[in-house]
């Protein structure tokens, strides 16, 4: 995959996608690299310098926030040819490993896509929960806002290089005007993939002596079958986190027998078929010729009933928001319950509405109440703001009538 390529792909999957570092990069990436070469990691007395970067917040949650780092046309390319032009450094782990991470890696220089690597991550530890009787799940607090710029450049040296390293460092401490935390801009494939080669040292510290561990990202399971050795190595990791400032989640932290666990309520056979065709529908919301995805009539009306009832699960309105576009009530009820219940959700019911029918008036009217109060969050703002995507033709049941699509301009 050619640089421009993989910026272009990987654009409206960001936090706050901007279309004008992608016109910029794609209209002058020679003149770009120039400048990057010659004047910004020139040798001379007087050289110029990657600007600091605006900081956004994103939602994680209802109320949590994300720190953004908003990269002009230069970082941009900077980060991702960084990435891209050191791809073998960042290929998938071998499959065979009884350790190993999941997550974003690149391969052939194209990225994996991170939706079907994590349902790999998922699919991996219901086979390990088989083979052991004890597991633990973990989760890093805070995790890439508390990398260090250090730590981030020494683990480049031992990996990629000195130089590249140095120039790297350069650029992280500029961007973020000097501050060494919080360093590692967010919400950006190229970063991902760093922090995830970065927290490589937890499945390769030897001091873990479970037979298998699997990590996507800051999530972690380890397996043993014993008891006693899950809690010595979860003591040995976070010793071994501490010495990068990062600490673990207590609130997340799950120990327990496989068995206890997997006698929790199976995931019936329609949900277990939506969970599958929504890792399709993500995929195909950002392709340019995306495929149809398709609903039975009972995995459209098992939809339905989750969504019109007044306790509608997060998860939920996330699986109805990738498979149904059938009418405009489901819209409506969507587009509700993300405002007024789950903010966060806002970029998932951008992408949503690129291919739904839906009533303009009504959407307007959720737009309009969220631009006049004035605790509106920037990240709502933002994506209630950006212009609409081109709408995808894009089937999601079989039903023999289809409501039109309505006007944009409503």
């Amino acid at each position: 995959m050619a640089l421009v390529d993989f910026i272009t792909e990987d654009a409206p999957r960001t936090l706050f996608p901007l279309d004008s570092p992608r016109i910029v990069i794609e209209r002058g990436e020679p003149a770009l690299r120039s400048f990057i070469e010659d004047a910004i990691f020139s040798n001379a007395d007087v050289h110029a310098h990657f600007v600091q970067a605006p900081v956004a917040f994103a939602l994680k949650g209802p109320m949590e926030t994300r720190r953004v780092h908003l990269l002009d046309p230069i970082a941009t390319l900077y980060v991702y040819d960084f990435v891209h032009r050191h791809a073998r450094f960042f290929k998938e782990p071998l499959k065979t490993a009884a350790k190993r991470r999941y997550g974003y890696h690149l391969k052939d220089k194209a990225p994996v896509s991170a939706t079907e690597e994590h349902q790999r991550f998922r699919t991996r530890i219901i086979e390990l929960k088989k083979a052991y009787s004890h597991f633990a799940r973990v989760d890093i607090a805070n995790c890439f806002s508390s990398i260090y710029h250090h730590d981030v450049v020494s683990s480049l040296m031992t990996r990629i290089g000195d130089e590249p390293a140095r120039r790297f460092g350069l650029f992280l401490r500029e961007l973020n005007g000097g501050r060494s935390i919080s360093c590692l801009p967010q919400g950006y494939f190229p970063t991902k993939a760093i922090g995830n080669l970065y927290l490589s040292f937890i499945e390769d510290n030897a001091d873990l002596r479970s037979p298998a561990l699997v990590r996507y990202l800051d999530d972690i399971y380890i397996f043993a079958n014993s008891g006693q050795r899950i809690e010595l190595d979860l003591y040995k990791l976070q010793v071994a986190l501490s010495a990068h400032n990062l600490y673990l989640n207590s609130a997340k932290t799950d120990i327990g027998t496989t068995k206890a666990s997997m006698r929790l309520p199976r995931i019936n056979s329609i949900r277990k078929a939506l969970l599958a065709k929504r890792v399709a529908a993500i995929e195909a919301a950002y392709g340019d010729d995306p495929e149809e995805v398709h609903l039975t009539d009972a995995e459209f009306k098992y939809l339905s009933e989750l969504i019109s009832g007044k306790d509608a699960a997060e998860g939920d309105v996330e699986l109805a928001l990738a498979l149904i576009t059938e009418d405009k009530t489901h819209a409506e009820q969507l587009a509700g319950l993300v405002f007024e219940r789950y903010p966060h959700l806002i970029k998932t019911l951008y992408t949503y509405l690129s291919s739904a029918v839906y009533d303009g008036a009504r959407l307007m009217d959720l737009v309009q109440a969220n631009i006049k109060s004035k605790g509106t969050h920037e990240f709502i703002l933002f994506w209630c703001a950006r212009r609409p995507q081109e709408p995808h033709r894009r089937s999601r049941r079989c039903h023999p009538i289809r409501p039109e699509h309505s006007s944009r301009s409503d």
